[in-house]
């Protein structure tokens, strides 16, 4: 039986750049919160960069990216599927993030993840209304508690529901 052969596309370096740039203007973007306030985003901005940082080095045809490969377990030779997504449901995947950074950005997390979590559900895992419902009010419930009952953090609310405004940013 022959071997699955990762696509080109998979293992150009590419990517992990641009995300990596991307990441760098959303950690500068977060030194320009309050203290408290970019706690959250700097760690996951810097946990990021970790990652990305692994997944370039894997991504090179040497020695390091090599055994880097094998220690992560990516090293493709046990493909779980083939690499043939079509461009539409990649761009597809795109858009959804960034319609999930714009919720952030006008209704805050706490509105918005619920939201993200119904319009997922529904439109890519093609659940029902009510198991759509409870997952993302379940979800949402966590994240209260969590963040704002239990390490007394406050998340953002949003353009739209900070009375702030675009200064609350």
């Amino acid at each position: 039986m022959s071997e699955l052969q990762p696509n080109r596309a998979v293992r150009t370096i590419y990517p992990p750049i641009l995300l990596g740039l991307l990441t760098i203007g959303f950690i500068v973007w977060s030194y320009y919160y309050s203290p408290t306030s970019r706690m959250v985003p700097l760690v996951v901005g810097y946990g990021t960069m970790a990652l990305l940082a692994l997944d370039l080095v894997s991504r090179l045809d040497n020695r390091v990216g090599s055994m880097v490969r094998i220690a992560a377990g990516a090293d493709f030779s046990d493909l779980e599927m083939p690499s043939t997504t079509r461009p539409s449901k990649e761009l597809g995947a795109a858009l959804s993030m960034a319609a999930a950074v714009v919720g952030f950005l006008l209704v805050g997390h706490l509105v918005a993840v619920p939201l993200l979590i119904v319009a997922w559900m529904r439109l890519i895992g093609r659940r029902s209304w009510r198991e759509s419902l409870i997952a993302a009010l379940a979800t949402g419930l966590f994240i209260y508690v969590v963040f704002e009952l239990l390490l007394s953090y406050e998340l953002y609310r949003g353009v739209f529901l900070d009375k702030r405004g675009l200064a609350g940013i």
